[in-house]
């Protein structure tokens, strides 16, 4: 009965959402070699998310990234809202490239979030 019980708490634990962590997501500056498109689709995800439209947020989120793959604040958007969606693997795995590519972004470095996804 106790292994039962302490099973059952652990999973209650990791049931938990980050979500507890909520941050807003990020704009990136335009600069050169910038893609115009991709600005507007992330801009256009922080609307919705903003909105609690997360599956759209990430629709755009996502569009961004793909078309300029090397702006951590587009990862870090979609990670947001694979959090909000409850998609805390895939998540995490935006929050490490986000890392990554954040280039000293202390918004991305310091993340209460992003710290609680990949543990540190």
């Amino acid at each position: 009965m106790k292994r039962v019980l302490t099973v059952l708490i652990a999973l209650a634990m990791f049931s938990v959402p980050l979500t507890v962590f909520a941050e807003n997501p990020l704009g990136f500056p335009m600069r050169e070699g910038s893609d115009s498109n991709a600005h507007m689709h992330n801009e256009e995800g922080i609307m919705h998310y903003n909105k609690g439209h997360y599956e759209e947020a990430l629709k755009h989120f996502s569009v961004s990234e793909k078309i300029d793959p090397k702006v951590g604040a587009s990862h870090y958007n979609m990670a947001l809202s694979l959090d909000k969606l409850g998609q805390h693997g895939d998540a995490t795995m935006h929050f490490k490239v986000a890392l990554k590519l954040a280039h000293g972004r202390k918004d991305i470095t310091e993340s209460k979030i992003l710290k609680g996804h990949i543990g540190h």
